[in-house]
Order: structure tokens, then C-alpha cells, then sequence
């Protein structure tokens, strides 16, 4: 699943730093964990395999907040800026809090059905 793919990011390793900005009840907080993790996994040239597992997981938990909260836009204001500035500063701080958001989706029982549709669908033509 996807907890082992976690380890190749590197993202193991004790830190001091306050997480207190992601909401743990916030899905569109958890969305955007997974986005900045994806795109670390990138800049780090991380598998195609864990990108593809971030990404998921970040469609997963955006489309969950999407269905709860129409026509929202969360990724602004100062709770979204302080929340990605405070993973650019310490992302090792966030290694529990993206294991829990990845144990809460995988507990989801419509989860498993979204994310296999995903793993199975071909790529967009260009």
C-alpha cells in the first residue's frame, strides 16, 4: 500500500517542528499535503509508482472535499499560505500526518474503487 512508499521519499526522521496548520478534519488540507509531497517527489525524481500514489491520494481527498463543500475555494487566504509554508520548512514534520491521511483513505470503503479506477485508466492523448 501505499505507507511503504512513503520510505523512498526519505522522509524519515524525528522533528521538533509544529504541524498544528494542517487540520486533520480538513480534506482539502490533506489534498494539498499530497500535492506538495508530489511535487517534492518530482523535484527528488521520485518512481513514477509513488508519484502516481501521491497523486491519488491528493485527487482523492480534493474530490472529497469538492462533494462536502461546493463551489469552495480553500487554497487561499492565510490558513493555506502558512500551511505550505510551513511544509516547504519542515516537510519531515508531516511524514505522521500523511501516513494518517493515507490510512484515513484506504479505510474509506468507496476509496479503494476511486483509486483502482485511477491506477487502471490509460494516460490522456496529447
Amino acid at each position: 500500500m501505499f505507507h511503504r512508499s512513503l520510505a523512498l521519499l526519505a522522509l524519515a526522521g524525528a522533528s521538533n517542528a509544529n504541524v498544528a496548520t494542517v487540520d486533520p478534519n480538513n480534506d482539502s488540507d490533506w489534498a494539498v499535503l499530497f500535492e506538495f509531497f508530489d511535487r517534492m517527489a518530482a523535484a527528488k525524481q521520485a518512481p513514477t509508482d509513488i508519484r502516481k500514489e501521491l497523486l491519488i491520494m491528493g485527487l482523492w481527498f480534493e474530490t472529497v472535499w469538492d462533494r462536502d463543500h461546493p463551489g469552495e475555494n480553500p487554497r487561499q487566504g492565510e490558513h493555506f499560505t502558512a500551511m505550505v509554508k510551513a511544509m516547504g520548512e519542515d516537510p519531515k514534520a508531516y511524514r505522521d500526518t500523511l501516513n494518517a491521511c493515507a490510512a484515513r483513505a484506504n479505510a474509506d470503503p468507496i476509496f479503494n474503487a476511486f483509486a483502482t479506477e485511477l491506477r487502471n485508466a490509460k494516460p490522456p492523448k496529447p
